[in-house]
């Protein structure tokens, strides 16, 4: 009887050992899961910024060639006035 005895507590701790052992490969798999999640999340957090950045350099250098567009015509209507000046 003892035998038997001590073979139910045998398999009895063995399975305890192995619910043990699958609830802390599933709360590893649920950790790596939230960690995936929350890397998942900051890369496109850090999309949408590089985004933002990029269309706000776009925008400054469309207005830094209209600039430079708009002091091309002033000067060279500057330089015609001299002329036109020059010639009177």
């Amino acid at each position: 009887m003892s035998k038997l005895f001590e073979k139910l507590k045998t398999a009895e701790r063995e399975r305890l050992e192995q619910d043990r052992a699958a609830e802390e490969v599933a709360s590893a798999r649920a950790g790596d899961e939230k960690r995936a999640l929350d890397l998942a999340r900051e890369r496109q957090a850090a999309e949408v910024e590089l985004r933002r950045i990029a269309h706000s350099r776009a925008e400054a250098e469309a207005k830094a060639a209209r600039l430079v567009a708009e002091r091309e015509r002033a000067e060279a209507q500057a330089l015609a006035e001299a002329r036109q000046r020059e010639e009177a």
